[in-house]
């Protein structure tokens, strides 16, 4: 029974981080999350920022956030492969996921959210977060 558990846990834990470039986590910590200001850890240079809009093919009538993927605020980093653009207009836009960083920040910092399971959740499938932890008819 204990080797299907840590089976189970090792799968599990896999799974969680699956996509998520280590480059992409500055921490897994909850203390640290939940003590670090993130105005002390932001730093994209504007040379990082104009390489993201030509990766993500930004296009100049829009406006746009470079965006961290997974929030500094859960533990994302400033790396490359944790930004992209996130257009500011539309459903789904970058004031619908700001809510959800904040609501999972909080649910990390209560015990009652993993870590793991945020930084999936904003890494792979934000809107899917936003459904289920903030409205469940979805970004509008």
């Amino acid at each position: 029974m204990n080797r299907l558990l840590v089976l189970f846990a090792l799968i599990f834990s896999t799974q969680a981080f699956a996509g998520i470039p280590p480059e992409a986590i500055r921490t897994t910590d909850v203390k640290d999350i939940c003590t670090t200001l993130t105005s002390t850890i932001r730093n994209v240079p504007d040379s990082v920022k104009k390489k993201v809009f030509i990766r993500d093919n930004g296009n100049a009538s829009h406006k746009y956030e470079v965006d961290h993927r997974i929030a500094l605020g859960s533990g994302g980093a400033n790396d490359i492969s944790n930004l992209k653009l996130q257009d500011y207009n539309g459903s789904c836009n970058a004031h619908d996921k700001d809510k959800l960083e904040v609501r999972l920040q909080s649910l990390i910092c209560k015990n009652k959210i993993t870590v793991s399971e945020a930084q999936n959740y904003l890494y792979n499938s934000w809107e899917a977060g936003y459904t289920k932890y903030i409205n469940a008819k979805g970004c509008k």
